[in-house]
Parts: C-alpha cells; structure tokens; sequence
C-alpha cells in the first residue's frame, strides 16, 4: 500500500442516499506548501497554486441496524450497543493511489436522492513518496493524471466519475473540472 491511503466518513440522509451519491474529491498542490497568505487550498474554487479537483466514487458498506447485528459487527468485547439507534449512517471509504511527494487536498460531497448536497471542509495532507510507483490504472474510473502530475484540464465525467470522450451532447448534470456542469 506504501504512499496509498483511504478516506472513510459515515453518511445519512433521510432522503436516502443514491448509489453514486457519496465523491472523494482530491487535487495536489503544485508546489507542496500552503502558504499562510495564500487560501487556495482553503477553497473549493482553488487558482494556479492547485491542480483542478478529480472525483473519486466512495463505495458505501451498510452498516448493521439492530443491537445483536452491531454487537456482532464490533466483535470487541469492550463494546456493548444496548440500543439500537433510530437510524444509523453507513460508512463510506475510497482509497487514493495517484499521489506521490505531494500535498493533497481532499473533501467530501454527498448527494440525497432528492438532489441536495453538502460538502465536507476541505482537508489537507502531506503524501510522502515511499518509492514504490503508482500503480498504472489505479486511478480512479479512468481519470489519468498526466506525466507531471497534473490532470488534464477539459474532461467531462458522469456523476459517479466515469469519464467521457468529449463534451455530453444530451441534457443532463455533468462533471466538468471538477465542477458540476447542466447540459441543456
């Protein structure tokens, strides 16, 4: 695993949350360093300091919902669930591969089946280059970066990260730089 790590959260709407509902989104820094005057990394709009956002799907785990399945899932003895909750939030994880020596930021956004969203604070992280390579087409749903690793920069993706070959022809909610695009 090396320089690859995973981001988990737990997640829950009473909505219900769609398949592809749950994105990693990460970017690096391009020179490593998040200069106090500078709040690029800070903000989801970015600038030349960072590199545009790619979106990773989280794949979701369900997590048991009455007392007997919750203790059994825990197998830890210094844990007892006496009550099982209303409702309990499920976990998400995705796990990143494509950084190497670099400074990540990272968030995550979430989608009700309704359509709304909310987005994490963004995070950072410093990914030390522990010598072994990425692994070729680790990255996520064919979103390559490039040789310097930067990623290409007019790429339009699905909502759950898959990318396509030019720019959508049919209506619908797209994924352009990292942003959600409406093709009319």
């Amino acid at each position: 695993m090396g320089s690859d790590f995973y981001v988990w959260t737990h997640v829950y709407d009473v909505s219900g949350i769609p398949d592809d509902g749950v994105m990693l989104w990460v970017r690096a820094d391009h020179d490593g360093v998040n200069p106090i005057e500078s709040i690029q990394n800070e903000t989801f709009e970015g600038g030349d300091e960072v590199d545009e956002w790619v979106a990773i799907p989280m794949t979701r785990r369900a997590l048991p919902s009455t007392t007997a399945d919750l203790n059994a899932a825990a197998d830890n003895g210094q844990i007892n669930y006496e009550y099982a909750p209303a409702e309990i939030a499920d976990y998400y994880y995705a796990e990143v591969t494509q950084f190497r020596g670099q400074l990540v930021d990272y968030y995550v956004e979430a989608c009700d089946s309704k359509g709304n969203s909310s987005r994490s604070d963004i995070q950072h992280v410093y990914v030390e280059d522990d010598g072994t390579p990425s692994i070729p087409g680790s990255t996520p749903n064919g979103i390559v970066p490039l040789d310097n690793g930067t990623y290409r920069k007019d790429v339009w993706h699905l909502l759950d990260g898959r990318q396509l070959t030019g720019k959508p022809t049919q209506k619908g909610v797209y994924l352009r730089r990292g942003v959600k695009m409406v093709v009319k």
